[in-house]
Formats: structure tokens, sequence, C-alpha cells
């Protein structure tokens, strides 16, 4: 177990440590790769992971082979075992340290590289006649065009490309070094895209994923992008995987909060996904696990087995994580928090990371989680998310008051102190009320009074805050304890850039 958790450090921090190596930043990295800077932060952050293209093209960029990139050791698997092998293996290895929000991995790149290999080689050597086509009618969609009815199927194909469909669309491909002879090629066409690799040498090609939120297009059991989850369980019952509270990042092809996958037990390399929102279907995709994605089983940790239509948690096992600093935690869930669509009780316990963390926060060691030599920009985030929210609660309130507690010194006490004076100036009477709520800590109590007032000084809106605190004295409504406080701060606003530590 301890030699597998070595190995399994996670994919991301390779990222960044080879990125920073080479003095780049987080948009130098996204521009040569054509993604945005927060794909980058993250697959540094352990949020997502880069698909199989950027893989390849991240084991080039560092000048090191793809292995080296997933921190993993080649080991050899007798003929035969290898798909399966690694199908178990490398799904349970992929998930890393510090993941909040369950995310899809990338497998071993070797197994990519071999199952991508192995495909091919079977394009080479199968399909010389229409009757040696593997047929795969579950992993296919279909759709109405014109008088005809027409399927795309996963796996090798007969011609080039659109396959005698009608589709057409923008096609884009890349080589790789690490796998020559081969051009892996994404079609945009309309309202689908599809994922296929071609042997340079036989001009054979491999579909290895086919994805739509059209609800044109339909599984041979006729479930399409609009039907509803019971429609789905009712079709495919307890043959369905599914991932519960899995949550779709910015830039998918579709908004998710549930995962449902379909695999004939004969099969096992081949998959239809049904991406789920509050409900109803917004995408589906038929995908080959060799595009670079893991294989979906019932792990009982974060995939179940469908029971009479619900998922079994009878053998749920808690997920095996690493020890993750108070920083990282903090950082992970403020990532959640901005790069995905929570809903407000999904988003409740990363907000709680966030406020009752503060006070444990090393800002120098937080600072460093972002990009080389943008430490105060990465700690400016945070507290530029935190001033951003429209309204706090009790316990976050005395979150943010306890974070004087941590080592919130020079610059960034100063930033801080906006901090304090906006959450004042939005929750006045319960700002007050935290400050009185912690007897045995009124010296803390005491440095955020005058931060809070420095802060409204540094903005321009002390004179916003002198009359809030006038108004709050006046109105009778706080309790004896937090009056004081109130009436503590206005005498600090006598002399706002006063001692502030």
């Amino acid at each position: 177990m301890k030699e597998q958790q070595e190995q399994r450090s996670t994919l991301g921090i390779r990222i960044q440590e080879l990125r920073r190596a080479r003095g780049l930043s987080q948009e130098d990295l996204a521009e040569k790769l054509g993604v945005s800077r927060q794909a980058v932060s993250k697959w540094e952050t352990g949020l997502s992971s880069p698909d199989t293209n950027n893989l390849i093209l991240l084991a080039r960029m560092f000048e090191i082979s793809v292995d080296e990139l997933a921190g993993i050791e080649t080991r050899q698997t007798p003929p035969g075992k290898e798909a399966t092998g690694r199908r178990n293996t490398g799904m349970t290895n992929a998930y890393g340290a510090a993941r909040v929000i369950i995310t899809f991995m990338a497998i071993a790149v070797l197994a990519v590289i071999a199952i991508v290999a192995a495909s091919i080689w079977f394009l080479s050597i199968r399909g010389e006649s229409p009757d040696e086509e593997l047929t795969q009618g579950e992993y296919a969609l279909s759709w109405d065009s014109g008088s005809r009815r027409v399927s795309l199927h996963i796996g090798p194909q007969e011609g080039q490309f659109p396959w005698n469909t009608g589709l057409s669309g923008d096609d884009t491909f890349f080589t790789s070094g690490d796998m020559p002879g081969a051009e892996f090629h994404t079609v945009s066409c309309d309202n689908i895209s599809i994922d296929y690799s071609r042997n340079i040498e036989t001009g054979r090609e491999f579909v290895t994923s086919i994805r739509t939120t059209s609800p044109v297009y339909s599984t041979s059991r006729g479930i399409r992008p609009s039907d509803t989850e019971m429609e789905l369980i009712a079709a495919y019952g307890d043959s369905l995987l599914v991932r519960p509270e899995h949550y779709s990042s910015e830039n998918e092809f579709c908004m998710y909060n549930t995962v449902y996958a379909f695999s004939e037990e004969t099969d096992g390399h081949n998959f239809l996904i049904f991406y789920v929102l509050d409900g109803q279907i917004t995408g589906i995709e038929a995908r080959a696990a060799g595009d670079g994605s893991p294989a979906f089983y019932a792990d009982n940790v974060y995939t179940f087995r469908l029971v009479n239509g619900k998922p079994d948690y009878s053998q749920r096992q808690e997920p095996d994580l690493e020890t993750v600093s108070k920083e990282r935690r903090v950082y992970i869930a403020l990532h959640t928090l901005l790069n995905y669509s929570l809903t407000e009780k999904d988003a409740a316990p990363h907000r709680n990371t966030v406020f009752s963390g503060l006070r444990f926060v090393d800002w120098e060691a937080y600072g460093k989680l972002g990009e080389l030599g943008k430490d105060a920009e990465t700690v400016q985030q945070l507290f530029t998310w935190i001033k951003d929210q429209e309204t706090y609660s009790e316990s976050e309130i005395i979150g943010l008051q306890l974070a004087l507690l941590s080592d919130l010194d020079g610059t960034y006490a100063e930033m801080y102190s906006s901090v304090l004076c906006n959450a004042f100036l939005k929750e006045a009477a319960l700002f007050v009320e935290c400050l009185n709520c912690n007897p045995d800590n009124v010296e803390n109590s005491q440095k955020v009074a005058k931060l809070t007032v420095y802060g409204a000084a540094s903005d321009g809106v002390l004179e916003e805050v002198e009359a809030t605190l006038q108004e709050l004295i006046d109105c009778d409504a706080l309790t004896d304890g937090a009056v004081t406080w109130a009436e503590l701060m206005l005498r600090y606003c006598d002399n706002p850039y006063g001692e502030t530590t």
C-alpha cells in the first residue's frame, strides 16, 4: 500500500514542477498548448486531467517520455493480459491525493499508448472486407438523415471520414513522435464531435469517441439527450454503473452532476456514458477506453452498481487519500468553487473549508501554490473571492476574524483589511456580535477591529463605516458586549492609520 501511494503522486504536481523548472507561467504553458489558463490551473490542483492529446504534447514540450510525465514505472505484462490488467490497476491508481471533487483522471499513459497502438495495429490487419468489420451496435449513435437512418459506431470504419454518414465539419489533427505512423483527429460537426485515429500507411480509421448534446442523436435503445434519468434507468437497468455527485468543469462539452456508464459484460473497453444534470440527460458519449480515459468499473468508492435502479452503497469504501497541507486544502476548495457551477448545498462544504481554514494558513506557503513569481496575486485571488460573496454566515464571519491568528502581516495584512471592511459593511451587526463571541481571545478581536477600520480608511469608506457603527449603537439591537465593540471601533475611526497589528 505504501509503495502504491508513493507511485501515485499526482500528475498535477508533476506538471507544476516541470513548468516551474522551465520558468513558465500558467499563461505561457496554456498558450503553448492552445488551452485556457484555467485548464492548466485545474490540472495542477488535481481538479481535472489533461486529455490524451495534451498529455502527449506536454511530454514533448518537457522533453521527457509520457511515462516519466506520469511519474510511473514501466512494467512488463504477460501477453494477453495487458488490457485487462491496466484497466483495473490504471483506474485505481489514477485517483490522486487532494481530490475534493471526484474527477476523471487519465489512466497510466503507457496504457493509453498501448491501447491506441493496438487499435492502429488492428486497423492495419482487419477490415479488408465489410464482412470482417467489427460491428458495435451498443456503442453507437444514430440519427435521421433525409430518408435514411444513419449510425456511427466506436471502432474501425470503412473508408475515410465521414464514412458514408453525410457528416461534415472542421477536422483538425496532430501527430506525435511517441506514436509514429498515426494521426489523431478531432472533427466538430453539427451538434456532434468525433475523435478518431488514422493509420497513415494503410489509411484505416478508428473512431474513439462520439459526443453530442443534441436530442437528434440516440443510442440503440432510443435514449437521447433531453431524456430523463428515469428513462435512462428504464432502458439500461442494472447494467448501468453510476458516479453520483460528479461535477462538470467549465470547459467540458456539457454540464452534469451525475454520470452513468454502460458496458456489456463481454466487453469492458467500450462504453456509453450518459451525463446527467438534475435528473435530465445533457450529453451522451460513446467512447473507447483506449482514448485516454479510464475504464469504468464498480470500485465502491466513486463508482457503484445499480441494484433495482438505485446505487448499491452496501460495499461503500472511503477513498484512500494522502495527507494534504492546510494551505492546499484551502487552495483546492477555492478552485473547486471557482471552476465548478455548484448548487448552494454542494458548495457549502467547500466554503466551510475556505473560511474555517484561514486561521491555519501559512500565507507564504499558500502564495507559492500558484504561478511562479505571483505569490501575492495567488493570495489576492482568494481575498477577492471572499469579497465577492453576497452574504456571510455567522461561522464564516468568525472564520474571517480568526484568520488574524495566522501569520497574516505586512502586505497581506493590508490586503486583508479590505476583506474585513467589506464583510463588516455587508453584515455589520453580525460582524460586531462575532467580535464579542470569543471572550477568551479579546486580543484577536481588537486586531480585527483595528484592521477593519484601517481597511475602511484605505478603501475610502471610513465615513460609511462610522455612520454604520453609530446606527448600530443607536438602534438598541445589539447585545451589551457587542455595543462595547462597536463603540471601540468608532473610537478607532478617529485614528484609522494607527497600529493595525
